[in-house]
């Protein structure tokens, strides 16, 4: 839970245990939600990102930064797959290959039929002190101990929509067209938890 909306160290701690959790739950469901997202074009062939792909990297395309402390260059794209020693893994074609093993594209214009991203999220909350709740409770947290709706959001969204393979795909928040959101204190015999539903337009 968040009270803040800038990144603490406490927020980027659950922000990068979230993001694991993402990660993992695309990569056990072979990226379905991804690919929805971005869907198939007349002929059935699934897209591989929001925008129209011009051609792919090679590893003079790839841009660097200097970091002080180590007196090294760096990679400024975070989704490039890298090995032990900071490098860009490349393909037999000398292609260059993202954390997702795929080849990096260099992206055109976004696509025409792409259209943006309709999210719902309802978010359960536990009561103070992990009470039950009673018959006599309020449905909704209007007490000062929740934080404001428009944080819990933000921090779902940053959880997806900062992982590298959105990043990888053009999925970007700025793509949500339609945004629902509530918030309610648990029912009796119910489990805290968030429940989250993207589609596309």
């Amino acid at each position: 839970m968040i009270n803040n909306a800038y990144y603490d160290s406490k927020y980027r701690k659950w922000l990068d245990e979230a993001m694991k959790w993402v990660e993992d739950y695309l990569g056990q469901t072979d990226y379905a939600l991804v690919e929805e997202l971005l869907g198939k074009d007349r002929n059935g062939n699934q897209y591989r990102n929001t925008h129209e792909i011009k051609g792919f990297r090679r590893i003079e395309d790839v841009e660097y930064k200097i970091d002080k402390e180590r007196g090294k260059k760096v990679v400024k794209t975070k989704n490039v797959g890298l090995d032990q020693d900071g490098r860009p893994i490349l393909d037999q074609d000398g292609y260059v290959i993202s954390r997702y093993g795929q080849k990096m594209p260099i992206l055109g214009q976004i696509r025409d039929d792409y259209l943006g991203i309709k999210v719902r999220i309802m978010f359960i909350l536990p009561r103070r002190n992990s009470r039950k709740t009673t018959e006599f409770d309020r449905p909704f947290p209007v007490d000062s101990n929740t934080a404001d709706i428009d944080n819990y959001t933000k921090a779902i969204l940053d959880a997806f929509f900062e992982t590298p393979i959105f990043k990888e795909t053009g999925l970007n928040d700025r793509h949500i067209q339609s945004l629902f959101v509530q918030k309610r204190y648990v029912d009796k015999d119910e489990e805290a938890g968030i429940l989250l539903e993207m589609k596309p337009l």
